[in-house]
């Protein structure tokens, strides 16, 4: 395994902690605060997060960031965006959670590189 498989694992584990429960899932914003206002990802008082949102929270960058987001297109099984993808009306946040974990076991097992 390449060291940028590694940090991306590492970042989807992140991600998958961040995103751990549905109150801590959002749609429409990468992240908003516990008052529900939108906030960058970055922000100390962000709360909720998208998954492009908490990619970037986790220090998903550059590369990094590239892979995660080939992966999760792989995971989903569809054409992916991650804005559209999450924001569908019809995503659940065990979906959510359940492409994170798809695309660390794509990761792990080299299917994705």
């Amino acid at each position: 395994m390449t060291t940028e498989q590694e940090q991306a694992i590492e970042v989807l584990s992140k991600m998958e902690e961040l995103l751990a429960t549905p109150d801590r899932w959002t749609k429409e914003a990468d992240a908003r605060d516990e008052c529900g206002h939108e906030i960058r990802p970055t922000d100390p008082d962000a709360f909720c997060f998208c998954l492009n949102g908490a990619a970037t929270a986790c220090g998903a960058e550059g590369q990094i960031y590239r892979l995660i987001d080939e992966t999760l297109w792989e995971a989903t099984g569809e054409e992916f965006w991650a804005e559209s993808w999450n924001d569908a009306p019809e995503r659940t946040h065990s979906e959510v959670l359940e492409v994170l974990a798809k695309a660390k076991t794509l990761i792990a097992s080299g299917e994705v590189k």
